[in-house]
């Protein structure tokens, strides 16, 4: 199974950051709050076979200097030495440090120290310069300096897309017992509820498909987990590094789950239907097809319509087939009759906006029909 942070554009981001510290730089990294962890792991397994293991050094209070002195377990340390001074001790050399920051009041004098070290770094071989890794996050990330020649910014932000929830969702749903079409509205549905988020996919992915068509109770209970209130303003610039918001393929979008929560039912729904339009028009046309192919020697053109008359198989849709179907009046195709009925009002449902209840969708007695839809091309 594919991990998340091999996915795409994870991958993309944590190459982009070994790949500078290769090159000797110092990295600042900027995350939301609730962003996925592991990235950290993976990195390390990334740089393993070319720099060496990152230290993780826990911000204390103490000024950056004195910290170093003491993670590294050197003698008489004193805030009164100078950054050239450490830098010249060769125990301090050929170093990764990892520091992560969540308050400001911790990073604020490592920020000073690091926009110093980077000036410092110019004077050091890529052996003998030790590289540090600042993860900040929430509201410490818009603290984070700009870029300079020896420290550069990695944003986490905007780094996923929906292939990459898209893929990630259906690894979670892979094991899943649901019919092939129920597996991919599910997968479908994920991708509109997470948008960038893969906690929400793994969180519908272990609920029934009936909760991903009505979201609203398990996305509120996450954003009431997260802190989240109706009354917070996701246009304020703090609600993106909070992670109600965030730019995705484009735009800056909301969270799903204070959507929810809020009760912005109109805009929740409308993801849903999106999932549902995505997966399932496609499954529907291959069924028409199907139906135009096998019975096609009972289906009758020309067939007026109230918008004209239909003079090609082909342009059968599926409520004049099932139209069709019924006036034979044939005991035979009762069953299919039913099941084309079943497929005309999903299809009728999403084509006026509206979403296909779970009552309707999952059926049971149409469910093992709707997974033999025959390949257009046998």
């Amino acid at each position: 199974m594919i991990e998340f942070w091999q996915l795409p554009g994870s991958s993309r981001f944590l190459r982009g950051i070994a790949d500078d510290l290769r090159a000797g730089c110092n990295v600042v990294l900027t995350f939301s709050e609730h962003s996925i962890d592991g990235w950290f792991t993976t990195l390390c397994a990334e740089l393993s076979d070319s720099l060496p293991s990152p230290q993780t050094l826990v911000p204390d209070g103490s000024p950056p200097i004195v910290a170093l002195q003491n993670h590294l377990g050197l003698q008489n340390a004193s805030p009164r030495m100078s950054l050239p001074e450490l830098c010249r001790l060769h125990a301090f050399g050929g170093k990764l440090i990892y520091l992560d920051f969540r308050t400001p009041g911790e990073w604020l004098p490592w920020q000073k120290f690091l926009l110093d070290y980077e000036d410092a770094c110019k004077q050091l071989s890529l052996t003998e310069r030790t590289l540090f890794i600042a993860g900040l996050c929430g509201e410490v990330a818009p603290l984070a300096p700009g870029q300079a020649n020896l420290l550069h910014l990695h944003h986490w932000m905007g780094q996923v897309d929906s292939l990459d929830i898209r893929i990630h969702a259906a690894n979670l749903l892979s094991g899943t017992t649901l019919p092939p079409w129920q597996r991919q509205l599910a997968v479908s549905l994920l991708v509109e509820l997470a948008l960038w988020d893969p906690e929400v996919c793994a969180i519908g992915s272990s609920l029934p498909l009936a909760d991903l068509i009505q979201p609203a109770a398990w996305l509120t209970q996450l954003a009431r987990n997260r802190g989240w209130t109706a009354a917070d303003d996701v246009k304020a610039s703090p609600a993106g590094w909070r992670g109600l918001t965030q730019p995705f393929e484009g735009d800056n979008r909301v969270h799903s789950a204070w959507l929810a929560l809020a009760s912005r039912q109109e805009a929740l729904n409308q993801r849903v239907w999106n999932g549902q339009v995505a997966a399932l028009f496609p499954i529907l046309e291959r069924h028409r097809q199907a139906l135009l192919k096998y019975h096609r020697a009972l289906l009758r053109i020309p067939w007026p319509t109230t918008f004209g008359t239909i003079n090609r198989h082909e342009d059968l849709e599926l409520n004049h087939i099932a139209d069709q179907l019924r006036s034979l009046n044939s005991y035979g195709l009762r069953d299919t009759c039913d099941f084309v009925c079943w497929l005309r009002d999903i299809r009728n449902d999403l084509a006026h906006l509206s979403l296909v209840s779970p009552g309707n969708l999952l059926k049971p007695q149409f469910s093992a029909r709707m997974s033999r839809c025959p390949a257009e091309d046998c």
